[in-house]
């Protein structure tokens, strides 16, 4: 099963791809939520993600600086 990892940190995105995949899960890797927003956006994209409580560059509020959803 596909999974998104939108994580900024490249040690943290490695670990977390490597446990994925340890896990039996296909990661998709992005580093901010810009790009997480378009993969979630394509036909087949990953029924589960992985991401940031803040994270940063993304629609709709999430890079609010509150740390939290909108």
């Amino acid at each position: 099963m596909k999974i998104l990892i939108a994580e900024d940190d490249l040690t943290s995105r490695n670990i977390l791809a490597a446990m994925s995949k340890k896990w039996g899960f296909d990661p998709v890797i992005v580093k901010d939520g810009i790009a997480a927003w378009q993969v979630m956006q394509q036909a087949g994209a990953p029924p589960l993600a992985e991401t940031e409580a803040r994270a940063r560059a993304a629609p709709g509020g999430f890079g609010n600086g509150r740390g939290c959803l909108p």
